[in-house]
């Protein structure tokens, strides 16, 4: 009886260590805690909601920003299906919304249902600065529309950031203005963000603000968010933009902003982006699949 033990203590250690090969072999464990994505153009019908959510089932954390309105094909800026599908799921712990396109401002191609449409930078600036009424007046219904559409998808426990401008072009004082007036709107719920574009020559922070630069060579301190935007990411046997970085990088990516609040990782796909010409955004079909969410988990592993 008492060799049987032993011979049945041998068999239980062996199983268990077999397990744990198995597991091994799976790469489960590898799998990162916490995962940040730019969905930007995650209102658009083309952007596969369930893709990215199948691959999120052995991420413990998941924080996501996108763009309002702009790649709303669907309900111009009201179409919340997968947002909401997100946000009910617990492991989503952070939501960023950028609510005006500053970039389509500078590339002279501003749709006619972008906040922007017809406003030069300059002349923004200008408005901001100089309160003009009509401006201000357009900025808060604009403002208060968004409130409605994004606010509610929220779960209490959820976090929340606004960034009033994607890739501002617009100087200190124009910034500080439409901060201000943004706060008013969401700063009960939400941290504010002041997202200049890299060439802008204020990339200053601004107080009581999360300060957010795209790239992969940002110089960040905390309260910070990093972005990829505008970097694709290359994956073999996937064509990708000239200013990209290598998926096997995106570890050391990650581990150079592990201090900020998110460091949110980009591809063309994520904008819907036809790397050759330039389309309407509600027009793109090219958007981020299911198989390049999987390339990202795995690249990160």
């Amino acid at each position: 009886m008492y060799v049987i033990r032993i011979k049945m203590r041998f068999i239980l250690i062996f199983l268990i260590l077999l397990s744990n090969s198995c597991a091994l072999d799976t790469g489960l464990e590898a799998v990162p805690k916490t995962l940040s994505r730019a969905t930007f153009a995650i209102q658009h019908s083309k952007y596969d909601c369930d893709g990215l959510i199948h691959s999120l089932k052995d991420v413990n954390n998941f924080n996501y920003s996108w763009l309002y309105k702009t790649f709303d094909n669907v309900a111009n800026g009201k179409n919340v299906d997968c947002i909401n599908k997100l946000n009910a799921l617990t492991k989503t712990k952070m939501m960023q919304v950028h609510l005006i396109n500053e970039t389509c401002q500078r590339d002279n191609d501003c749709s006619d249902y972008e906040f922007t449409s017809k406003l030069s930078i300059n002349d923004y600036q200008k408005a901001l600065i100089e309160n003009d009424k009509v401006l201000i007046n357009k900025l808060e219904d604009y403002l208060i529309e968004a409130k409605n559409v994004i606010l509610p998808t929220l779960r209490q426990d959820m976090e929340c950031f606004i960034s009033p401008g994607l890739e501002s072009n617009l100087n200190q004082k124009a910034a500080k203005k439409l901060i201000f007036i943004t706060r008013k709107h969401f700063g009960k719920r939400c941290k504010l963000v002041w997202n200049p574009v890299g060439n802008n020559k204020f990339t200053g922070t601004i107080s009581d603000t999360v300060h957010e630069i795209h790239g992969y060579k940002a110089k960040l301190k905390s309260p910070c968010i990093a972005n990829l935007d505008g970097v694709d990411i290359k994956f073999d046997k996937i064509q990708s933009l000239n200013d990209s970085i290598n998926s096997t990088k995106l570890k050391s990516y990650l581990d150079s902003y592990k201090h900020c609040e998110a460091a949110f990782l980009w591809t063309h796909q994520d904008n819907c982006l036809n790397v050759n010409k330039f389309i309407d955004p509600r027009k793109r079909t090219k958007c981020a699949d299911a198989k390049l969410q999987k390339k990202i988990i795995e690249a990160i592993k």
